[in-house]
């Protein structure tokens, strides 16, 4: 028996969650790592450039896109952005 939209509810919830975690934080480590290794390497000269290092290289800007977007719940965000329907914008809560 699925919750009310049909997902997972009590244990097997918890479950889900923590396996979810448990992948997420390893992916972010493998990442970091990767990071590290492959521009550590490629600036003492041990690591070629690669795929390896294209991929470092890729996570690098993906990182630095995360830390520099705009934030969409800031109320200076959502005062520029269009309204999706035409109507004006709701006031900010």
């Amino acid at each position: 028996q699925g919750g009310p939209f049909g997902g997972p509810h009590g244990a097997e919830s918890a479950q889900l969650r923590t396996l979810a975690a448990i992948g997420y934080m390893c992916l972010f480590a493998y990442g970091a790592s990767l990071i590290i290794y492959q521009l550590g390497g490629l600036i003492t000269g041990e690591v070629s450039v690669g795929l390896g290092t294209l991929a470092a290289a890729a996570l690098v800007l993906a990182v630095i896109w995360l830390l520099v977007r705009p934030n969409k719940y800031s109320a200076d965000y959502r005062r520029s952005a269009p309204a999706a329907s035409g109507k004006k914008a709701a006031a900010s809560i």
